[in-house]
């Protein structure tokens, strides 16, 4: 009984608010666009390696767009590994690009959810602090879609 009143007070109270609405036009979205979980993960290859590469590449331009104008040795190192981490999550989604459903192709679309998710808190806590810029904006919205995409196909994906 008591549960069942908690969830009528949180459908009650997701109704009144219009916070969720850009969210829930997205999903519906994409289930009305029928995209295949192979189109997502070539997206995510692709987002992947464009980012992790740029870290790769040339930090010093990177670390400049998000308002640093210098690197320590600190902060070379964790640049390195947040490329690592994205490069790494690029390969995983290219090898499930051709998986059928499975318990492991939907264990990585959970892991992408929540990756996503961290990725977006982080992006807030970094707006918040050192002030917005383009390329965090550009990020956060990013990481946004694709967090709602994997979340999508987590729920969607059915098991044989």
């Amino acid at each position: 009984m008591l549960s069942q009143i908690k969830r009528n007070l949180v459908k009650f109270h997701l109704h009144q608010c219009k916070l969720h609405q850009p969210f829930r036009l997205f999903y519906n979205y994409l289930k009305k666009l029928n995209m295949s979980p192979k189109t997502y993960f070539i997206l995510t290859v692709i987002s992947c390696s464009l980012f992790g590469f740029a870290f790769l590449i040339h930090p010093s331009f990177i670390a400049h767009l998000h308002g640093s104008d210098q690197i320590d040795g600190y902060t070379l190192l964790m640049m390195r590994l947040y490329e690592g981490s994205l490069v790494s999550i690029a390969v995983m989604a290219w090898s499930a690009l051709n998986a059928g459903p499975s318990l492991a192709r939907k264990s990585i679309f959970l892991f992408l959810a929540v990756v996503d998710m961290f990725n977006t808190i982080l992006n807030l806590i970094f707006i918040n602090e050192f002030g917005p810029k383009v390329i965090n904006w550009l990020e956060l919205v990013v990481t946004i879609l694709f967090g709602i995409g994997a979340f999508y196909f987590w729920k969607k994906e059915k098991l044989a």
